[in-house]
């Protein structure tokens, strides 16, 4: 699954559109739901409290995030130097 791809998924009877993001660790939905509720539309729903243009942090891993013209991880200096060390640099 794309990060910024929607994502379809029945609660509850009803079809829901998960829109992005989703975490990259987890693969959690931390966006918004658009519940389609007859052929005249729908809800929007944000269960998480994300907000686009605010940090945000993952309601089942609680990993951070900032937003700097997209969504990055916000890592400490010990998890940096982590992938770093497993990534070779």
């Amino acid at each position: 699954m794309s990060k910024n791809s929607v994502k379809a998924v029945m609660r509850n009877g009803k079809k829901v559109e998960l829109h992005p993001p989703f975490c990259d660790l987890c693969k959690t939905h931390m966006g918004r739901e658009y519940h389609r509720e007859g052929e005249m539309g729908g809800s929007w729903k944000n269960p998480n409290e994300y907000e686009s243009f605010e940090d945000s942090t993952c309601p089942k891993c609680g990993q951070k995030y900032i937003y700097e013209e997209g969504l990055v991880l916000s890592l400490t200096k010990k998890q940096l130097g982590l992938l770093r060390k497993h990534k070779g640099l």
